[in-house]
This record gives structure tokens, sequence and C-alpha cells, in this order.
């Protein structure tokens, strides 16, 4: 699986962490990480997936508040995620299967 990592700087939790949470899911899951995103900006913005769309076949975040802050942003990030078959999982509750909200 390639796999792309979204990152947000958090006061309780910075990237660096973040990271290091994620390389070690990738590792016990033997998945290939393709590119890391590191999300800065405003609650609107979306994480951009453009440049990886085509190469990706999974997002992988610690949580899942660290994609979106915005329920409304969040909402078309799935439904960008759906749109080309890629997969979420964070590492706090793997597999996100459930599409809607």
């Amino acid at each position: 699986m390639n796999v792309l990592i979204i990152l947000r700087g958090h006061h309780e939790e910075s990237t660096e962490d973040q990271l290091e949470q994620c390389h070690a899911y990738t590792r016990s899951k033997q998945w290939h990480v393709t590119n890391v995103r590191i999300q800065e900006g405003d609650e609107g913005s979306l994480p951009s997936l453009e440049d990886d769309l085509h190469q990706i076949d999974v997002v992988l975040a610690t949580d899942l508040s660290r994609i979106a802050l915005s329920l409304f942003v969040f909402k078309r990030f799935l439904n960008m995620l759906e749109k080309h078959n890629i997969r979420l999982f964070t590492v706090k509750d793997g597999e996100i299967v459930d599409f809607s909200c």
C-alpha cells in the first residue's frame, strides 16, 4: 500500500511526534510512505492531495482532527477520498470505513 501521511501541528502533539507514530504504524503494516504533508493554515483549508491522488492507496494521520478542523472541510475531504477510492486510516482508530457524517 502506498501511503500519504498528513500532519497538523498541535499544542499537545508536535508534527515530529505525529510523524514518528505514523511511521511506526506504516512499518507495522509493511506499507510504503510516498509523501508527507504538513497541514498549516486556517480551518477552511483542505489537505492538498492533487499531486498524490494517483500514487496513493491510503491517507494516514494520527487522529481525524489532524486532517481538518472544520466538519464541512472534513466532509469535502472524505468525498474526495471516496471519489478516488483512497482509504483513510488513523493511528488512533485504524481504518475509517463509514464516510457518512
